[in-house]
C-alpha cells in the first residue's frame, strides 16, 4: 500500500536511544514524515496530520492521551507504540503507573487508536490490558528498510589484532550496572584467555571502576556514543552480542533485535524476558556454568542463543508486523 507524506507524521519526542531508529523505520515503511518535538511542542501539526504514529508512547503516557483522544473526536487514526507494558502492569506499581494504566485503558475504547505493545501478548498476557494489539519490536525487523550498513575498518583491524584467538563479545550502547556490567566483570575475570570483550557506549560514573578492571585485563573500551558503523563493526567481528541485563532492565532490546536479523549468537539471563522471547522464536540455547561473584557471590546464570538458521523467522517476524500498522492506518 502506498502512502501519502502529506497524509501521516512519525512522532518521537526526542532522538535518544532506540526512538530515532523507530522512527526511521516507520518513516521507511510508510512513507510518511518525520517530526522529533514534545507533545505539546508542535500540536497543530500532531493533529492535524490524517494519520499518525507515536513511537514510542512511554515518555510521556498523558500528553499521549489528550493529543490522541481528541485526534478519536475528529475521526484521525493514531497508532502509538508502547515500548515497555510490563512496567505499567506490574502488580507493585506505584500509583503514577496506575494512573497510566488508567489512561491507555480507556483509549481502548476508541476505534480510531490503536496502541501496540512490542511484546507478543504469548508472552507478556498483562499487556494486553492496556494495548490494542502487539507487533514485534522494531528493532526485530527493520533492517531491509534502512541504509546499508558501513563498516568501519579501523575498528576491525584493532579487534583482529587484539583478540588473540580468543571469541569476542561485544557490548554495545550505554553502559550501566543494569545491563549486566558486574556479570561481564565476573566472566572476564574467570574467562580472560578464552573471551576478548569490546565494551562500545558511553560508561555512567558509577561503573567506571568495573570497566576500567575490564580494560585493565586487556579488554578494549571505547568510552563515548559510537557511530552506526563502529556498531555495525562490532556485530560483524563478535561472535556473541551481550544482552545479559539485570532484573530491573527486563524488556525486550534493539541491541538483541539487530543481533537476531544479523544471525549472531547473544548472551542473556535466565528467567528474563528475552529468554521467553529466544524460545518464541526458536534456534538453539546453551546454559552456561554458574559464575559467582567473588564480591556478591550472586548466582549469574547466562544462556548463549544462536538464532535460527534461514530467513523464514525473520520474514515472519517482520511480516506480521507490518502487516498490522498498514492494516490499521488503510
Amino acid at each position: 500500500m502506498s502512502h501519502s507524506r502529506n497524509s501521516g507524521l512519525v512522532h518521537i519526542l526526542n532522538n535518544r536511544g532506540h526512538r530515532l531508529e523507530y522512527q526511521n523505520l516507520f518513516c521507511a515503511l510508510l512513507d510518511y514524515r518525520a517530526l522529533t518535538c514534545s507533545f505539546k511542542g508542535s500540536y497543530i501539526q500532531l493533529v492535524g496530520a490524517r494519520n499518525l504514529v507515536c513511537a514510542t508512547v512511554d515518555g510521556d503516557i498523558p500528553r499521549f492521551f489528550m493529543l490522541a483522544l481528541f485526534r478519536a473526536l475528529l475521526g484521525r487514526k493514531t497508532i502509538g507504540i508502547l515500548v515497555n507494558p510490563k512496567k505499567i502492569t506490574d502488580r507493585k506499581k506505584s500509583s503514577r503507573h496506575r494512573a497510566l494504566f488508567v489512561l491507555l485503558k480507556i483509549l481502548k475504547v476508541f476505534y480510531s487508536i490503536n496502541v501496540l505493545s512490542i511484546m507478543p501478548y504469548a508472552l507478556q498476557e498483562s499487556a494486553k490490558k492496556i494495548s490494542d494489539d502487539w507487533i514485534y519490536d522494531p528493532q526485530f525487523w527493520d533492517l531491509q528498510y534502512l541504509p546499508e550498513l558501513i563498516l568501519c575498518p579501523c575498528l576491525t583491524d584493532s579487534v583482529e589484532t587484539h583478540k588473540d584467538g580468543r571469541q569476542v563479545i561485544g557490548f554495545i550502547g550505554k553502559v550501566a550496572k543494569n545491563k549486566g556490567l558486574l556479570a561481564l566483570l565476573d566472566l572476564v575475570e574467570e574467562r580472560s584467555s578464552e573471551v576478548f570483550v569490546i565494551i562500545a557506549g558511553k560508561v555512567e560514573e558509577d561503573c567506571l571502576e568495573e570497566v576500567s578492571r575490564i580494560e585493565a585485563m586487556g579488554m578494549k573500551v571505547i568510552n563515548r556514543f559510537v557511530t552506526n558503523e563502529e556498531i555495525a563493526t562490532i556485530y560483524e567481528v563478535s561472535d556473541f552480542i551481550w544482552c545479559y541485563y539485570e532484573p530491573e532492565y527486563d524488556q525486550s532490546s534493539g541491541i538483541f533485535g539487530r543481533a537476531f536479523q544479523l544471525g549472531k549468537p547473544v548472551v542473556i539471563r535466565r528467567k528474563s524476558i528475552l529468554e521467553k522471547i529466544v524460545y518464541h522464536l526458536g534456534g538453539t540455547t546453551i546454559t552456561l556454568p554458574s559464575l559467582q561473584s567473588n564480591e556478591k557471590k550472586t548466582d549469574c546464570k547466562m544462556v548463549i542463543w544462536t538464532p535460527p538458521n534461514g530467513s523464514r523467522v525473520r520474514s515472519q517476524v517482520k511480516d506480521i508486523s507490518v502487516r498490522k500498522v498498514r492494516s490499521f492506518l488503510s
